[in-house]
């Protein structure tokens, strides 16, 4: 802890490397929120009850009252580290009519001496 006009300030590591699903410990003042991400490449809107705050040179979206981090953007970077995790869409398979509408091969003895 370092001595500051208003009495003890905590230390901070700015050069700490979070990642997602971590709890953020860091500093809340208004000075470290984001509130002009519009301005910042790589942002987005935050959802409801999350907060954009800098932290050294990372951007971390995190959650109002737990403080769990959604989503990690490195200042200046265009890598991005989805708030959401992403799930791959199912392809969808025309069904041709007479055959069961579920994936796999049809079921049934279709003349095969087995």
């Amino acid at each position: 802890m370092g001595k500051g006009r208003g009495g003890p300030q905590q230390a901070y590591d700015m050069n700490r490397r979070w990642t997602r699903g971590e709890r953020y410990d860091g500093p809340r003042e208004s000075r470290w929120m984001v509130n002009d991400w519009r301005r910042q490449p790589g942002l987005w809107a935050p959802p409801s009850g999350y907060q954009w705050m800098r932290y050294g040179n990372q951007f971390l979206l995190t959650a109002l009252t737990t403080g769990i981090i959604a989503g990690v953007v490195n200042a200046g970077m265009t890598a991005v580290t989805p708030a959401v995790p992403v799930v791959p869409a199912t392809p969808m398979v025309p069904v041709a009519p007479g055959y069961p509408a579920t994936q796999g091969y049809p079921t049934g003895n279709y003349g095969s001496p087995y």
